[in-house]
């Protein structure tokens, strides 16, 4: 289990040339998550799943200044944000899979129910990979990524729903078998 709390005091940002300030109000904001983890029934071989939610400042990321999306009194305190994911690995001698993925979820603080700026975002991915030798690998990687918006686009007018799905081959010499192996050359 893992959880933080921030703050920022109140403050004055200057707007033009160090001539106009503007307040700015005091934040808050919490983030709380957890893992649940197995590993060791193989070879670099786990399985983790991970919860994290985040409200106020804390939704913002930590190198993120906010600019939009803000409250009336300018404030991010109702932003929020949410994740779910999911990571594992087995090894079984001459083949492996790796496989991951995550839904996320964010809202920003203006309170608007129908926003371009909110929405959710899901990932997923699987790698097989089969070991004919000692030092080469052949794997596989699909892969699909999709976002959702929860409005129109504001010029476009159109529900923003960028979606790709990727397909690889990943060819590889490497030192010994297994996901993990390093370092790798690989054929691209």
């Amino acid at each position: 289990l893992y959880g933080e709390y921030h703050h920022l005091p109140a403050g004055l940002r200057a707007v033009e040339d160090d001539t106009v300030s503007q307040a700015l109000p005091a934040e808050d904001g919490s983030l709380v998550g957890g893992e649940v983890s197995a590993f060791g029934w193989a070879d670099d071989s786990y399985a983790h799943v991970f919860y994290r939610h985040a409200a106020g400042i804390a939704a913002t990321g930590e190198l993120t200044v906010p600019t939009d999306g803000l409250a009336p009194d300018r404030s991010v305190n109702a932003a929020r944000e949410d994740l779910v994911a999911f990571a594992a690995n087995h090894e079984g001698g001459l083949w492996g899979v790796a496989a991951g993925a995550y839904w996320r979820s964010w809202a920003d603080a203006d309170g608007d129910p129908v926003d371009f700026d909110d929405g959710q975002e899901w990932n997923a991915a699987i790698r097989p990979s089969v070991y004919p030798t000692c030092y080469l690998a052949i794997g596989f990687e699909a892969s699909h990524q999709w976002v959702f918006l929860d409005s129109v686009h504001p010029r476009t007018l159109e529900q923003g729903t960028p979606e790709i799905t990727k397909l690889s081959l990943l060819p590889s010499i490497q030192p010994h078998r297994g996901t993990f192996a390093r370092p790798q050359v690989r054929l691209q």
